[in-house]
């Protein structure tokens, strides 16, 4: 798993386009370059202490599975229907997001730099049930709100925890 920085939905007919930026040098990018699909998950802000997890440790030298479960973030498996979508249903995936968007490569990856960028197509969404959790536990996430909590810098790498504010 991996915090995408650039994530934005291009086109809708004939079917749903995301653009996605992948940093080259995580794990994320070289499974997805390998087999070309993923699941995008649209965080809520509750999840915002795995940012420093997800987007600024990789999982070459972490057990990313292990720290989001120690902060109370249980791995679990993929939705009803996303595994109609093709899918695997042995794909774990965190909880309470707001939405889960099964996503498939349908054009090569453009260099970008330090970055990939690759269009997608939606193959299949899933909306859990339910709102998410707490009361204010089910905003969504989005780069300004990171950047006000000074979770991520100002050039969007994930600060250390010690740096967050309240």
């Amino acid at each position: 798993m991996n915090i995408l920085t650039y994530a934005s939905p291009v086109g809708i007919r004939p079917s749903r386009k995301w653009a996605l930026s992948l940093y080259k040098q995580t794990e994320t990018y070289s499974n997805f370059n390998e087999t070309g699909e993923g699941v995008l998950m649209l965080l809520r802000q509750k999840h915002s202490k795995l940012v420093h997890v997800l987007g600024g440790q990789s999982s070459r030298d972490v057990d990313k599975r292990r720290e989001c479960e120690d902060l109370g973030f249980k791995w679990g498996r993929v939705g009803p229907d996303l595994v109609k979508s093709g899918c695997s249903p042995f794909l774990e995936l965190l909880p309470d997001c707001a939405v889960y968007y099964r996503v498939v490569r349908c054009e090569p990856m453009i260099d970008a730099g330090d970055h990939d960028v690759v269009i997608v197509r939606i193959e299949g969404i899933w909306e859990p049930e339910g709102d998410g959790g707490e009361e204010g536990d089910t905003r969504h996430m989005y780069t300004g709100f990171l950047r006000e909590k000074n979770i991520i810098s100002s050039a969007g790498r994930a600060n250390p925890k010690e740096e967050h504010v309240q």
